[in-house]
């Protein structure tokens, strides 16, 4: 029987905070561009900034307001 492994604080803050702003992700290529609510608070936007280095995406990510 597998173990499933915990989900890191980085993600967990993620989803709760940052995901609920998010209206959609567009992947292209190498890169995948997030794009925000247009009324996002710049806290959010700040979080995020700071979380994607520790996400370890094998992909380079960016973000928009809509």
């Amino acid at each position: 029987m597998e173990l499933m492994a915990l989900p890191s604080k980085e993600i967990l803050q993620f989803s709760r905070d940052i995901n609920p702003w998010i209206v959609k992700d567009i992947f292209d290529g190498n890169k995948k561009t997030f794009v925000f609510k247009e009324d996002t608070p710049e806290d959010v936007l700040t979080l995020f900034d700071k979380l994607i280095p520790k996400l370890n995406f094998s992909f380079k990510v960016s973000f928009v307001k809509q």
